[in-house]
């Protein structure tokens, strides 16, 4: 798992550490695979570096199945109620860029693939995001929605 390995190693001057085990914010919970994912708090991350009014996401996790013939990034964001779908979609929207345009998320291997997610405790319409999509290398990826507690996969 090369990709991985050179995620970690890339992440490796944020201080504290943004490489966690756990995907929680905000009361939500999502469970991450066993084997394969990494995990990165874009709180903690020195690539979202503290602006007032930055947006971004919460998590951006890489998965990489020994046996998939793609990687998949996950690009999270946890809310408990949403006031604003439009600010909620420019978050995910910001975490879809760094992963494209920084160097802290250059990482080798096979064709990667966005999966942006919302992760929510009951208080998240779906019908509040069905026009809207993520860009990420020039395609469209439709917003996916976790209950806590369940698993990111």
């Amino acid at each position: 798992m090369a990709s991985l390995a050179e995620l970690q190693a890339l992440h490796g001057s944020c201080n504290p550490s943004c490489i966690t085990t756990r995907c929680r914010a905000k009361g939500i919970v999502l469970r991450l695979p066993e084997h394969g994912a990494l995990c990165i708090s874009c709180d903690s991350c020195i690539c979202f570096p503290e602006r007032d009014g930055q947006r971004k996401p919460d998590f951006i996790v890489l998965y990489c199945p020994s046996e998939a013939p793609s990687s998949l990034w996950f690009i999270i964001e946890m809310k408990g109620r949403v006031s604003d779908p439009g600010r909620v979609v420019s978050q995910i929207q910001a975490g879809a860029h760094v992963v494209q345009t920084s160097p802290c998320f250059r990482v080798t291997g096979r064709p990667l693939v966005l999966v942006p997610i919302i992760a929510h405790g009951g208080g998240v319409r779906d019908a509040d995001f069905s026009q809207k999509s993520i860009m990420f290398f020039g395609k469209k990826y439709r917003i996916n929605f976790k209950r806590s507690g369940r698993s990111l996969l």
